[in-house]
């Protein structure tokens, strides 16, 4: 455990560092726009300067990025971590050879502040600071439309903070086509991931009405939890649930991350038939349990006391710390002999591994495609999955047990009937 605890620290610190070990100082080439495509990675061609004391303007944040101070050069999605500063951004777009309408999408929806300034400085504001109602393009993405006329290229400006998630800069601009074509991936992708839970979860609450089982209990809160936390992170709840409710928009993510714990390690549990004889899963179970709770107050706290950027830090830790310690609990169970364990093992595994490779996406060890956007949809469908599976196999496993055990007793009061027989017959003669 202290192992995976080491490596989530050190995923966090890459994170946090990532963009002085990829980028370089000096200007961004310009972004030109042609006929042939519709979609560009626009974060290849930003330049970007820290203000660590929010001191800097508009004017005199272009004219240190102009100069070329900063970082720019970037091969793939620039990343700073959890960070109180502002950020500041620019790039060039050279639309001579197809001018028209374009779509810059900061692909981040979670981002507090996204703040977009045109060539003649006008002030387009995004991120989750602004209720969805007044959003310029209605979508659960941070997305600006863009009028680039031909002739000399054009020079945008970006200011970036955030107190409800680290600070990234997936830049991407968009024809109109491109967007559209985008946006329908994403509402289907989003519509198949929501049938999946709510159809898991009238499936298991059902058994839970039938059986009358905790541990179905447990797993459907976990879809709840799940599914809302992912449409979260997705700004898909910004646009359904909390559409005008900024101040909740802020925490609403880490409440959700803070609740799952709290059911899924009593799954646990029970699941694996963890108690007194693993003492030490025990107390790691109850401890982290604790550690979840104290972190949702906390969460819950800054409605009160304000933003809290170093929960950010923690909430990254915990979100690969869990899955891992539950894959390995599930690992030691199985080891033990108890069968079932192993849809739990490998329901946990899935989420571990979307969790990791999309760290190291964001970290810069892994290229960046545009399918991995979704890893942690992918990882939290087939952990719902094989959950569901594993619930199941246990299940039928406990009626097998059930089924054994009743038979050793049977088998056992059937030898004594036959002992209590066979030693009256001859005492009957005897008295008699």
């Amino acid at each position: 455990m202290f192992k995976r605890g080491f490596f989530a620290l050190y995923l966090c610190a890459l994170f946090t560092t990532h963009c002085v070990a990829d980028a370089k100082s000096g200007s961004a080439k310009a972004l030109i726009v042609n006929a042939q495509s519709d979609a560009y990675k626009a974060f290849l061609h930003l330049s970007v300067i820290e203000d660590a004391n929010h001191e800097l303007d508009l004017s005199q944040a272009r004219q240190l990025l102009r100069a070329g101070t900063g970082d720019s050069g970037f091969r793939q999605i620039p990343g700073y971590g959890p960070t109180n500063s502002v950020y500041w951004g620019r790039f060039v777009v050279d639309a001579s050879l197809s001018p028209g309408d374009y779509v810059l999408n900061m692909a981040l929806p979670r981002m507090t502040s996204v703040d977009l300034f045109l060539p003649d400085g006008t002030l387009i504001a995004g991120g989750t600071k602004v209720p969805f109602q007044e959003r310029m393009i209605r979508s659960s993405q941070i997305a600006f439309p863009l009028r680039i006329e031909a002739g000399a290229p054009a020079e945008y400006m970006l200011k970036v903070s955030s107190q409800s998630s680290m600070i990234q800069w997936p830049l991407f601009l968009y024809t109109p086509e491109g967007w559209t074509r985008a946006e329908q991936g994403r509402i289907w992708l989003n519509a198949l991931y929501l049938g999946l839970g709510i159809g898991l979860l009238g499936y298991n609450l059902f058994l839970t009405a039938a059986l009358r089982s905790l541990s179905y209990l447990y797993y459907s809160l976990l879809i709840v939890f799940f599914v809302i936390a992912n449409m979260d992170l997705r700004g898909v709840a910004t646009e359904f649930l909390w559409e005008s409710n900024c101040d909740w928009n802020l925490i609403s993510l880490l409440t959700w991350i803070h609740l799952t714990p709290l059911v899924a390690l009593p799954l646990a549990r029970r699941f694996l038939r963890i108690d007194s004889r693993q003492p030490w899963l025990l107390r790691i179970i109850y401890g982290l349990f604790a550690w979840e709770a104290l972190l949702l107050a906390a969460s819950l706290g800054q409605l009160i006391y304000g933003q809290q950027i170093w929960l950010i830090f923690f909430d990254a830790v915990t979100f690969i710390a869990l899955p891992a310690f539950l894959f390995v609990a599930g690992l030691l169970r199985w080891r033990d002999g108890f069968g079932p364990a192993i849809y739990f093992v490998m329901a946990w595994a899935a989420l571990l591994v979307a969790i990791i490779v999309n760290g190291l996406v964001v970290v810069g060890a892994l290229p960046y495609f545009q399918w991995m956007r979704d890893l942690l949809l992918l990882g939290s469908s087939m952990e719902m999955i094989l959950l569901s599976i594993a619930l199941a196999n246990r299940f039928r496993y406990s009626e097998r047990e059930r089924d054994r055990l009743a038979a050793m007793s049977e088998a056992r009061n059937g030898f004594l009937r036959t002992m209590s027989h066979d030693m009256r017959t001859p005492l009957a003669s005897i008295v008699g």
